[in-house]
């Protein structure tokens, strides 16, 4: 996969200046993304218009069900974040 799309060289687009990267702490997918903690990878910075958002002791897409979250204190506490930006967000919106 990170032969196939750039890996780390990962260049953010100036048109998408807001994404939320969520990973489980588990997840396969992390480490291929921004929030790796593999020791050869880059160390993303995460930001308020790009948070990087790992669940403690999640694992993949499921974790972010919301159902998940209700049962989950580690899923809820990311869960609320991604609700909590994307609320921040949408109070900035302005339509063109």
């Amino acid at each position: 996969m990170n032969l196939l799309f750039g890996g780390w060289n990962i260049t953010f687009n100036p048109f998408v200046d807001r994404l939320l990267w969520v990973n489980g702490e588990f997840d396969p997918w992390r480490d291929p993304g921004v929030a790796s903690q593999l020791p050869q990878a880059p160390k993303f910075v995460s930001t308020s218009t790009q948070p990087i958002l790992v669940v403690k002791t999640g694992v993949h897409c499921w974790d972010m069900i919301t159902s998940s979250a209700l049962g989950n204190p580690n899923t809820a506490v990311v869960f609320n974040q991604v609700v909590a930006q994307i609320t921040t967000w949408m109070k900035e919106f302005k339509a063109y």
